[in-house]
């Protein structure tokens, strides 16, 4: 546990517990609550959603995670040319409407 962390030995933690444990916003673990894309709350009281502690814990530790914001592409392995101009063009080829980077050349 890091300095201003949810405390793990409480008895609930609140979504803004949640999103300070997690380093997302609140907003953030509201979507991922209504998408399904966690546990769903142990207990409502009121309006506010509450979870066990260690419920968020095995969950997150058990996330699979590809890189940091977001899905890989499919087939990447490895980055953009970091020379690249960073203009995007169709690739005429492409069914599915990829791009491609424009290297200058």
């Amino acid at each position: 546990m890091t300095a201003g962390s949810p405390d793990p030995d409480l008895e609930w933690w609140t979504t803004s517990d949640v999103a300070e444990y997690l380093g997302v916003r609140v907003g953030t673990v509201s979507s991922y609550r209504i998408r399904g894309q966690m546990p769903e709350p142990d207990r409502t009281i009121g309006r506010t959603h509450v979870w066990r502690p260690q419920r968020i814990l095995e969950w997150h530790a058990g996330r699979t995670r590809v890189g940091v914001g977001g899905r890989a592409r499919s087939g990447a392995t490895s980055a953009p040319d970091e020379q690249a101009s960073g203009e995007l063009q169709t690739d005429p080829e492409s069914e599915i409407g990829e791009f491609e980077v424009n290297s200058g050349d």
